[in-house]
């Protein structure tokens, strides 16, 4: 039995190696390299651009700056004299009237046991009296454009922040735009805090 083998078997067999080769050949590189000549170009072309958005930066920025009110804070920070359980006792229920409850009631509602000694001082600086006083020495229902004492009291206590610091002191914070009376409110609450508790010295 004698094979043959046609001149088409072979014309087929060679072509799919050329095309193979070919495939190879052409297969393009994945990789793409951008050179720094590139990015500068891509830059230069869009520089207009680029100085427009930075110029509308800038000038939101100073118009925000002229437009937004300018606020001061002080913080003046106070030493509370140390209190037995009794002067403490007496202290809360003193002031837990002329406070009308508030913070010192929920003092007073979890008895003596307080985690830290300056949170009967926090309670009454953030108390309705001494809130009161402030307000009306400085006249800060005009000044916070309050409709009534209400209001006045809750942008007081907005603007006022009473924390207690590791090393004993209780620090006030009040925030305002006036700078000569910021400072003279912070000043203020230690003020009006000696008067409360003077009776009980």
């Amino acid at each position: 039995m004698v094979s043959i083998m046609t001149g088409k078997d072979f014309s087929i067999e060679e072509t799919a190696e050329t095309m193979d080769g070919a495939s190879l050949s052409e297969t393009p590189s994945d990789g793409y390299e951008v050179s720094l000549i590139d990015v500068l170009t891509q830059l230069a072309y869009r520089k207009w651009l680029i100085a427009k958005v930075t110029g509308i930066a800038v000038l939101a920025g100073v118009i925000l700056s002229l437009v937004l009110p300018v606020r001061y804070t002080a913080t003046t920070k106070i030493m509370p004299p140390q209190q037995t359980q009794s002067t403490a006792s007496m202290l809360m229920m003193n002031q837990l009237t002329s406070a009308g409850g508030g913070s010192l009631a929920a003092l007073a509602g979890g008895g003596l046991g307080l985690k830290n000694p300056n949170d009967i001082y926090i309670g009454l600086l953030t108390s309705r009296p001494i809130a009161d006083a402030i307000i009306q020495k400085f006249d800060l229902a005009k000044a916070y454009r309050a409709k009534d004492m209400t209001k006045a009291r809750e942008k007081l206590a907005g603007y006022t922040e009473v924390t207690s610091e590791k090393n004993g002191f209780i620090a006030v914070s009040v925030t305002d735009k006036d700078k000569k009376r910021v400072a003279e409110m912070a000043n203020a609450y230690t003020d009006e805090l000696r008067i409360l508790t003077r009776p009980l010295r």
